[in-house]
């Protein structure tokens, strides 16, 4: 969602919206507004981005955390029928 206004505010910032060649983050680069503007639709542009990477990241951790018990659940089940 964040995306779709980033591109409608890109559009309705450009001077030329029937001819918008390049990428989207091209024709931000090239808009001729304040920097502080520019940063702030970037981040609507990419948000998907970084929230894809966050859940996998977590995805990650979680799967990691599940082999790691399972791994010291079967140490501690070995170390106990060694005994």
């Amino acid at each position: 969602m964040l995306n779709n206004f980033a591109r409608i505010l890109i559009e309705m910032l450009s001077n030329d919206n029937q001819n918008i060649l390049g990428t989207i983050d091209d024709v931000l680069a090239n808009l001729q507004i304040s920097p502080e503007l520019k940063a702030i639709i970037y981040e609507c542009l990419h948000a998907i981005d970084k929230v894809q990477e966050m859940e996998a990241e977590q995805y990650d951790n979680e799967v990691s955390g599940f082999i790691l018990q399972e791994k010291l659940k079967r140490q501690k089940e070995e170390a106990e029928a060694n005994k």
